[in-house]
């Protein structure tokens, strides 16, 4: 069953209410890691925060798997949402450094990308 565009801005409204942040992370050859030590971190801080993903192979209670379509419109939405700090897009784009970058290179620590992205 295909979802409409409708469908989509209805579930982000219901996700936006129910979660104090949203974050959306594009797949990307580090997606899975940073997804697993963000779950692992939002577990341990009893943190109301839902991770989005298009990566499949991702399980865990905190990530909410959607379709490409659907975050590719969540990316563009994030215009719409930014200016509440409750929507955080993370992608792998080759175009500028990644958070991995910072941390391959020394200039952050992993806690440090971790507690970034959270606050």
């Amino acid at each position: 069953m295909d979802v409409t565009e409708k469908q989509i801005l209805e579930r982000l409204d219901r996700i936006i209410h129910d979660y104090n942040r949203v974050i959306i992370i594009k797949k990307n050859s580090d997606s899975q890691y940073l997804i697993s030590k963000l779950s692992r971190k939002i577990r341990e801080d009893n943190g109301n925060v839902l991770i989005v993903t298009n990566d499949i192979f991702v399980e865990d209670v905190c990530v909410n798997v959607v379709t490409d379509p659907e975050i590719e419109l969540y990316c563009k939405l994030y215009f719409t949402y930014e200016f509440s700090d409750r929507f955080t897009v993370i992608t792998g784009s080759g175009q500028y450094p990644s958070l991995f970058n910072y941390l391959s290179t020394g200039i952050l620590t992993e806690e440090e990308i971790l507690e970034a992205i959270l606050q």
